[in-house]
């Protein structure tokens, strides 16, 4: 090929100095666990079911210590196996810790369904997944008479245990109610036996054939499956691009051109104007399209680099696609292949499960003399040591004084090297290290930067006006 257009790439590590805490938007559950965002990866699984190994003798001693009442058998009908070995595991929970812990009151099971997806989502094993739940729900081991029971299902096949663990993570709650049936009915029979002097329960008079439901028709994919949709740990690019990238640029340019960008809708700015920078600006219901709107974007974008590098969208005019393109992964196991053939390839965070670095914050508010105060509250996060690998792609035939906008904001971000939240009390304090950057980076910022002190008064006065410095009619309000 004679001619080709070359995207710029700029690589990165970012390496957390203090716990990153990224929480998850979509969970809104009444909880005081914030669980870590993540994002559903298709995984390669462990070797395929046993049909006539330990699986066969671990399933039937399984069903055998936990039997059933007719109605709830017929509940199991179409279950998997995955399902009831994960209803069975917290029904042994409800059991053994009722009233115990957190497991006290009228919110109990909305206090064990929070923890038990917090949970499931960063173990590895049933057995991990078992000692996690203890500690979230603040309960002691288990009393010895219950060690057998959970030793066998603790050393069913990995693929097997996997499954359970997925089961909890998507529809924990649907495991939590069977769980909470299947206690209650095993309540009243031994409360029935008792009453009867030690004679046999009528109700507890079936065992499920768990062995059989592997080859179940609702069942068979999962069986034979060679990979599944997990739910991994991630840092969203969306959060890198606006941490890294559209917050130290806007202070950088605020810097520059002497605006006071800490007061958000309380400065200098109209905001409109504001929103461009801040967050990308919205289209303003029933705007109407300017003439010539390419050509106005097009203005905006020379004058202001940052835009040119962002896009953005002012009332009713949309400035033109972004230069940047923004690509971030955890570096550990789960992503090894994605990061083959990057800077990150090597590293030996790519020997960790994402889930490993999963850790717990718990925050508490002191209170007053009076006692007023805050509960306590627990945010998931990604321990010290975890690493994000960064990828930045400029768009092809981007324009010098545009990069140098992208070098000025990674310049100001070394300075407040912070991602996620709680940035207030040390939380996400990065490391950055560009493991692959661009050549002439002093004199693309130095261009940038001279272009803002000699263009100064014009590029403050359009923002501060609205113009955008392309004319006399205030364009954001």
């Amino acid at each position: 090929m004679r001619f080709e257009a070359k995207p710029n790439v700029i690589e990165m590590i970012l390496t957390a100095q203090s716990p990153i805490i990224h929480g998850d938007p979509a969970v809104t559950r009444d909880t005081n666990i914030t669980t870590f965002n993540r994002q559903k990866q298709i995984l390669p699984l462990a070797p395929v079911f046993s049909g006539n190994g330990d699986d066969e003798r671990l399933l039937k001693a399984i069903a055998e210590a936990h039997p059933v009442t007719p109605g709830l058998k017929k509940l199991f009908s179409q279950s998997s196996t995955a399902e009831v070995v994960s209803v069975i595991l917290i029904r042994l929970f409800i059991e053994i810790y009722s009233g115990k812990g957190l497991f006290v009151d009228a919110d109990r099971y909305s206090m064990l369904e929070g923890r038990v997806k917090a949970v499931s989502m960063k173990a590895g094993s049933l057995s991990t997944f078992w000692g996690g739940l203890l500690d979230a729900m603040d309960v002691d081991i288990q009393p010895g008479a219950y060690d057998a029971m959970l030793a066998d299902i603790f050393s069913l096949s990995r693929k097997l245990q996997a499954l359970a663990l997925s089961i909890l993570v998507e529809i924990g709650a649907v495991a939590i109610f069977k769980a909470r049936l299947w206690n209650n009915a095993l309540r009243d029979a031994r409360r029935d036996e008792e009453l009867k002097e030690g004679g046999a329960s009528e109700g507890l008079t079936e065992t499920l054939d768990l062995l059989s439901m592997l080859d179940d028709p609702a069942d068979i994919q999962r069986k034979e499956a060679e990979s599944s949709v997990v739910e991994v740990p991630t840092v969203s690019p969306n959060t890198i691009r606006n941490r890294v990238i559209r917050t130290p640029g806007w202070e950088h340019l605020c810097a520059a051109l002497g605006i006071d960008a800490m007061h958000p809708g309380d400065g200098d700015l109209p905001i409109g104007v504001e929103a461009l920078f801040v967050n990308g600006g919205n289209i303003e219901s029933g705007g109407k399209q300017p003439n010539a709107p390419e050509a106005m974007a097009n203005a905006i974008r020379r004058k202001y680099p940052l835009v040119d590098l962002l896009g953005g969208v002012i009332n009713s005019v949309i400035l033109g696609r972004s230069c940047l393109s923004v690509n971030s992964w955890l570096v550990c196991r789960e992503n090894a292949s994605i990061l083959e053939h990057t800077s990150a390839a090597g590293r030996s965070n790519l020997r960790i499960s994402s889930f490993q670095m999963v850790d717990s914050e718990m925050k508490i508010r002191t209170k007053t003399s009076r006692g007023v105060g805050q509960s306590m509250a627990n945010a998931e996060s990604l321990a010290i040591g975890s690493e994000i690998f960064v990828r930045l792609t400029l768009a092809p035939f981007t324009q010098d004084i545009t990069k140098g906008a992208l070098f000025a904001a990674l310049r100001t971000f070394q300075a407040m090297p912070h991602v996620g939240g709680h940035s207030s009390t040390g939380g996400g304090l990065m490391d950055m290290d560009l493991t692959r950057g661009m050549e002439g980076e002093d004199a693309l910022l130095a261009l940038y930067e001279d272009y803002l002190e000699e263009h100064k008064e014009e590029l403050r006065q359009g923002l501060v006006t609205g113009t955008l410095a392309i004319g006399d009619k205030a364009l954001c309000v």
